[in-house]
């Protein structure tokens, strides 16, 4: 459980949206997950189109959704790990604030993650992004609704949230395609599928899942245990960690 000073700095702190924005995606929806490509930066010459340094973080990305999306999971999280009636009731605003709420509530796919400026108004790699909320904040909604801390219909909006997500990620073009990656991107592909298979109860499709990706061994892992799709970057041990790190959580 989170110490004290910890737990009192999440009740303290303002509930966010995903609305609270000042770039929006190309249709102007407030309501749209937007966030740029990290490793992209201004053409110094002409502006556009951006042009990638590869390893270079572009400090640009933070003007977007991406760290209001990672405060919320982790707000949440350290919230419904404490165990407390007044974190639980806070951690519910949080969530009906960026899930549940027709005013705030943010659309159910990553359509406009990652975005490249002249180039691409976001695309399959943007779906990585997807992870803070599979990997953090699924847990901290099951801690809730353990202890009955959620009512019956805040649920089923959460429930349908999610399933539009995983629908969004298993059937629209980007989702098909980045399925189709045979780097780190493919893996933590799966590892979202199945995260929210299991979360829905959808115990056909995490077990599918899951057999899928044993076919990417053979297509990431040379016999000497190298990973050539990561050792291409810039920052090859990390991706190559960063890649290990997707299959410790498919296992």
């Amino acid at each position: 459980p989170p110490g004290r000073e910890q737990r009192d700095a999440a009740l303290r702190l303002p509930v966010s949206t995903v609305t609270q924005k000042t770039h929006f995606s190309p249709r102007g929806d407030p309501r749209d997950y937007t966030s740029l490509s990290i490793y992209w930066w201004p053409n110094p010459l002409t502006g556009l189109p951006w042009l990638p340094r590869d390893g270079r973080r572009n400090p640009a990305v933070e003007e977007y959704d991406t760290p209001r999306m990672r405060q919320m999971t982790r707000t949440v999280r350290t919230l419904a790990a404490a165990n407390d009636p007044a974190c639980d009731e806070r951690a519910r605003e949080w969530l009906n604030a960026w899930f549940i709420d027709s005013a705030t509530a943010m659309h159910p796919h990553l359509t406009f993650a990652q975005m490249m400026p002249g180039i691409a108004a976001g695309g399959r790699q943007g779906i990585i992004e997807g992870l803070t909320l599979t990997n953090e904040l699924l847990d901290a909604i099951a801690w809730l609704d353990a202890r009955n801390a959620l009512p019956l219909e805040e649920r089923g909006a959460l429930r349908g949230w999610f399933g539009s997500y995983l629908a969004w990620l298993r059937h629209s073009s980007p989702g098909r395609a980045e399925a189709r990656r045979v780097n780190n991107h493919g893996t933590w592909h799966d590892v979202q599928v199945a995260a929210l298979a299991r979360a829905l109860g959808m115990v056909e499709l995490e077990r599918a899942t899951l057999e899928k990706a044993e076919a990417r061994l053979q297509a990431q892992f040379l016999p000497d245990g190298r990973q050539p799709d990561e050792l291409r970057r810039t920052k090859a041990f990390a991706y190559s960690v960063y890649n290990l790190n997707a299959w410790a959580h498919l296992e």
